[in-house]
């Protein structure tokens, strides 16, 4: 900016010497010093003039694509990017929201981790969980995931087994007016992401086979990626192939 700032001061210099030169060019009399000091001055003044406004023209131009990539990265709704997934400012999320869903293929660490903030979530009434795992029944996705972990199809099962379970406990201990909704997928997620009312996490799978970093992105209520968020999961729900789980999931 200060070199736009310094632009703009010279081009307007420019014009005062400029308009400086023309006087003595018009006023003084020909075969003159002042009217050859016009001459020379309104030349040389031209010509750093264009100068200076063809740099400003980069200059407008980079203004102008700063100017359209903030407005992007603002409208998008993004706030957060993380390369350690739980960096995430999770406390924050829990505790200015009352609605969460999740896409996971089993979030075993995310779970023990946060197994407080999920018990406590749903202790309060009006609250609601609703988490899209897979579905251990289908060979196909058990043996995908598998791959994609570098394990055995069957150890997918038993892990997404006891997610499972897991929310269906979380369920049957949440308020009497609360309530956690499990649904069971029947293809493999690209990402996983969890969208409270107030914000949306999106995480990406590593190609790894050790652990490695997860590229995580965080994003406010009322941006595109959150809509696209909601959008995801609305579209997938409403998928033949995404059923709700049919155990019990209520305060018993």
């Amino acid at each position: 900016m200060k070199l736009e700032r310094f632009a703009w001061k010279t081009i307007v210099a420019l014009l005062v010497g400029l308009v400086g030169g023309i006087l003595l060019l018009v006023l003084a009399s020909r075969d003159t010093l002042l009217h050859d000091i016009g001459a020379i001055l309104t030349t040389s003044v031209t010509m750093s003039l264009i100068f200076q406004l063809w740099l400003l023209k980069d200059l407008l131009r980079d203004l102008f694509d700063n100017v359209r990539s903030a407005e992007h990265w603002s409208r998008s709704g993004v706030r957060g990017f993380y390369t350690n997934f739980h960096g995430v400012p999770w406390d924050d999320l829990f505790e200015k929201s009352d609605r969460l869903s999740l896409m996971v293929a089993y979030a075993r660490t995310w779970r023990n981790t946060h197994q407080t903030e999920l018990t406590d979530f749903v202790s309060v009434p009006g609250r609601s969980i609703e988490v899209i795992l897979p579905d251990p029944s289908s060979d196909t996705s058990m043996a995908e995931y598998g791959r994609r972990f570098n394990t055995s199809s069957d150890e997918i099962s038993h892990r997404v087994t006891e997610a499972i379970e897991f929310f269906k406990a979380l369920g049957r201990n949440a308020h009497q007016q609360s309530r956690v909704t499990i649904y069971l997928f029947q293809r493999t997620f690209q990402f996983s992401f969890y969208r409270f009312s107030q914000g949306a996490v999106i995480a990406s799978y590593s190609h790894r086979r050790d652990r490695g970093g997860i590229i995580t992105l965080v994003a406010d209520r009322g941006g595109d990626l959150y809509r696209w968020a909601g959008d995801e999961w609305d579209q997938i729900t409403s998928d033949s192939e995404c059923q709700e789980y049919s155990g019990p999931t209520t305060p018993q």
